[in-house]
């Protein structure tokens, strides 16, 4: 392997911290696991933004009364999104017990797509599943710096 950049080194003295680009200090307070924390949240928001994204799928096409094998079809991918939440979610809950809560509320107001009664119903639920979900980012932002 070829010689390794002065700010890929290990500060922290945990095998999986990295060091912030351009400085010696790993990412979040010291004594926190900041990189591995920072990974399991931009896994979880991510997750989080597919699930979002495949629920809104699943309800705009059953309001709009598209054929049942499409819906299937789209209520199949929306459980392996739902599912691809748990690793990430985990994760995060155990490197950053202060996350956790925020956490579980983003995925709550995510899951509260399903079964919108309307489209205005649906629109202000994703809005408000992806206010959740800035609100854990920010309480990422400030549990990192």
């Amino acid at each position: 392997m070829g010689e390794r950049h002065r700010s890929d080194r290990n500060v922290g003295g945990r095998p999986d911290d990295r060091v912030a680009p351009g400085s010696c200090q790993p990412y979040g307070p010291p004594g926190r696991p900041g990189g591995r924390t920072w990974e399991a949240q931009v896994a979880n928001s991510s997750a989080l933004a597919d699930h979002r994204q495949a629920i809104w799928r699943c309800e705009d096409l059953r309001l709009n009364a598209a054929p049942t094998e499409e819906i299937a079809e789209a209520r199949a991918a929306a459980r392996i999104t739902r599912s691809a939440i748990t690793g990430p979610m985990t994760t995060l809950s155990l490197l950053a017990p202060e996350l956790t809560e925020p956490a579980r509320a983003a995925a709550k107001a995510t899951y509260l797509l399903r079964d919108a009664p309307d489209r205005a119903t649906l629109d202000t639920l994703l809005q408000a599943a992806r206010d959740a979900n800035g609100r854990l980012v920010a309480a990422a932002r400030t549990y990192l710096t």
